[in-house]
């Protein structure tokens, strides 16, 4: 499978190369104590009022290409360095994520850019920690990514902690393995891992169940495909989806004003 070359990464990155200094580690396990104090403080200071975000959100998306010839994605700024995908994955995971996918309401055209890096379906970890580089370089606001790798990777661990230390969030699938640990980079700490649940609330069959950060509801959900039909599929990378367009939605809004600041859902406690 194809690559992320080089060549690729110089095309998609941008002319900014400052890196953010807002920098805050997402803490894996936070105390209902301390969750209650920020609710509260939030809540009483007047400073903390929700305020809508008048710049968009580049959200960054390492996946396996988009369809960009596609209806349903006309409208929104996509860029891209070649024009069709490395396979129908990415295009599933952005439809989601964009609420194009009949299953919810989309996402602002206007409002929202999407860097798409196609890393190919046999990505290997140099592919990831590439494509994650050029994320960071066009100062995205998020890096979502809906696969990962087995072996444990210094270059990508490296990666993700730079990504960390500019003030992005990498959203990161933990995989349909079960009862497994999580695929990287999601099991990095720097990164918030994410499963998928059914609509009671449970972990979803395949789905991974230790390490877990963030859920979304992940089983028999609408995709869009590259040739513009829909089917019903499930599995983590659809609720790495739904967990990344929350923070889009909680940006926007100005409820958080980046993304590592989002509160993703629990994890179920008693369906391990």
């Amino acid at each position: 499978m194809a690559k992320f070359s080089s060549s690729r990464t110089a095309a998609l990155r941008t002319a900014s190369n400052a890196t953010l200094n807002c920098s805050r580690k997402f803490r894996r396990s936070r105390s209902a104590a301390w969750l209650a104090f920020m609710l509260v403080m939030v809540s009483l200071s007047p400073a903390c009022a929700m305020q809508p975000i008048e710049r968009d959100v580049l959200v960054a998306l390492i996946d396996t290409g988009i369809q960009t010839s596609l209806a349903e994605f006309s409208e929104y700024g996509i860029e891209q360095a070649q024009n069709g995908p490395s396979s129908d994955h990415g295009t599933m995971v952005l439809s989601v994520l964009l609420g194009v996918n009949g299953g919810a309401d989309s996402l602002p055209p206007d409002r929202v850019r999407i860097l798409s890096l196609d890393v190919g379906e046999g990505a290997v970890a140099t592919d990831l920690a590439e494509a994650i580089d050029t994320a960071v370089a066009a100062r995205a606001d998020l890096i979502s990514i809906s696969m990962g790798v087995r072996r444990p990777s210094s270059q990508l661990e490296a990666a993700v902690q730079r990504a960390h230390d500019a003030g992005i969030l990498v959203v990161a699938s933990a995989g349909n393995v079960r009862f497994l640990s999580p695929d990287y980079p999601a099991r990095f700490t720097s990164a918030m891992s994410v499963s998928a649940i059914d609509s009671n609330g449970n972990y979803a069959t395949a789905a991974a169940r230790t390490g877990i950060d963030a859920v979304a509801h992940g089983v028999d959900i609408p995709v869009l495909l590259p040739d513009g039909s829909r089917r019903h599929e499930s599995g983590t990378s659809l609720a790495t989806a739904a967990v990344s367009r929350n923070i889009v939605v909680e940006l926007l809004s100005g409820e958080i004003n980046r993304a590592a600041e989002h509160i993703p859902q629990s994890p179920p406690l008693n369906d391990q």
